[in-house]
């Protein structure tokens, strides 16, 4: 009888799981709130699964430094951002590029969006996730490695 239930309950499980990720990644199709907002970044959202350049924050990381020209800058931007996997750039303008990840197993969708500011030779960014409070420090992971990638 034990393992009658557990038999039902595994099939259950298996029919069950696909269509919930498929409900998980249908309902992070829209975007996260964001965007240029006064030539700047919208800022985070009080919750711990956004990570931004600016201090939106107090645990706000520094904006990506670069030396080469705003067109050369950009360009290495989009290849550390494509290095990143299930990667897809949304927007690209001579100084603005938004992407959108997507998690492994579930499809979960994130938002980064960068900003070049060529007064300052910075790149301002902001990454969110599409929806949940916490996404685990997966954001500012991202960040880190995009913003090492650029500083090679």
């Amino acid at each position: 009888m034990r393992l009658r239930m557990i038999v039902i309950g595994l099939a259950a499980a298996a029919v069950l799981l696909p269509l919930l990720a498929r409900l998980l990644i249908t309902t992070t199709d829209s975007l996260a709130p964001g965007g240029i907002q006064d030539g700047q970044l919208a800022p985070c959202p009080p919750t711990p699964n956004c990570v931004a350049s600016r201090p939106y924050a107090a645990d706000s990381l520094p904006p990506i430094s670069y030396s080469d020209t705003p067109e050369q800058a950009m360009q290495r931007l989009v290849a550390a951002v494509q290095a990143e996997p299930r990667s897809t750039i949304l927007t690209q303008t001579e100084d603005y590029l938004h992407v959108q990840f997507r998690s492994l197993v579930f499809g979960f969708g994130d938002d980064a969006e960068f900003m070049l500011m060529p007064t300052t030779n910075q790149i301002e960014f902001r990454s969110a996730a599409r929806m949940g409070r916490s996404d685990l420090g997966v954001n500012r992971t991202r960040m880190e490695r995009i913003t090492q990638r650029m500083q090679q």
